[in-house]
Parts: structure tokens; sequence; C-alpha cells
């Protein structure tokens, strides 16, 4: 399996490599397929942009010291978050996070149950699993990892984070295409 790019529509500005790194997996066999390996070689694609939730092992597979990353990251307030993600578990039968029981409680009573969430963005950040307890130091190192590793933008801020990365990106927003 070689790397291929292609645009996925017409008058795309962009191009996408054929492989999924949205799981150890295909995060593995995207480093087997040579990955964003430095090439001299023409034929090898271009790569300005990946997006995954697997950060941690995609920057320890995939960048070295000689090719590295930037990690963009748009944090949205933890109880927005939650709220937002309970009322969209009521419904989406399709997730397979889904629980029927969830469609008939109050939010005071989803809120108030275990939900398997215990601080993931830490976990993942220091790669510390659930059964591992927490500390004000890991804490300290995750917000150390974001303030060193990524550019940050925020979701009630979402106009001046995009404006953000995309200035960082290099997006031309003069650019009627760009604007769309």
């Amino acid at each position: 399996d070689d790397l291929i790019a292609f645009r996925p529509w017409d008058n795309n500005p962009g191009q996408v490599v054929n492989v999924d790194v949205s799981s150890h997996e295909g995060i593995m066999n995207a480093k087997k397929k040579g990955f964003l390996v430095n090439s001299l070689d023409p034929s090898h694609p271009h790569v300005d942009l990946i997006s995954t939730t697997e950060f941690q092992f995609a920057s320890m597979m995939l960048y070295t010291p000689e090719h590295q990353g930037r990690m963009f990251a748009l944090f949205r307030h933890p109880v927005d978050r939650a709220v937002s993600k309970f009322f969209y578990l009521r419904k989406a039968k399709w997730e397979p996070t889904y629980n029927e029981r969830w469609a008939g409680m109050s939010l005071d009573e989803w809120a108030s149950r275990e939900r398997g969430e215990n601080n993931w963005m830490v976990r993942q950040l220091i790669s510390k699993s659930n059964q591992e307890p927490l500390t004000s130091k890991d804490l300290e190192l995750a917000k150390e990892i974001i303030r060193t590793k990524f550019v940050v933008g925020l979701m009630d801020q979402f106009e001046e984070s995009v404006h953000r990365f995309n200035f960082l990106l290099g997006v031309d927003e003069s650019d009627a295409q760009n604007n769309q």
C-alpha cells in the first residue's frame, strides 16, 4: 500500500492522504507506510495537517526530532461540554456509548451519576489510565504540555481561535474559497 494524496472533491484547495490516524492501529499502519517521513522523493505526499484524538500516541509514533509537529486544540468549558454531551447522548442511538436510560433522565440526575469520565484530557496528555489516581503534579504536567506543545483556541472565542489557527497554518482568509 503506497501513500496516495488526492482531492476528495472538485475545487478543494487541499489534499487528503490515504491514512487513518483515528486509532493506534491506523497510526501504526501510517508509520509503516512512511507517513510524515521527510522524503526527497517528489511522489511522497506533503502533509501540513493531521487530525486525531490519539494525539499522544500519534506524536510518539509519527513525529521525530527532525520532523516535528504543532498541535492545535479547541477547548470548551468542561461544564458546557458535559451539558452538550448529555443532550447529544440522549438521542444519539448510533453512538457506541448510547445508553437508553439516559433518554428519560434529567440533567441533574445524569450529572450526579458516574459515567466513566475521569479527567479524560489530563489522562490523555500524561498517559495515565482511569485506574491510576491523579495528583496535582499530574495536572501541572498536563498544563505545561498544553502551554508548550499546543496552539490553543477557545470555543467561546471561536472566530478569534479559527483566525489564529488559519494564520499559523498559512490559510489566506482573503480568498473567498477559504471562507466557505
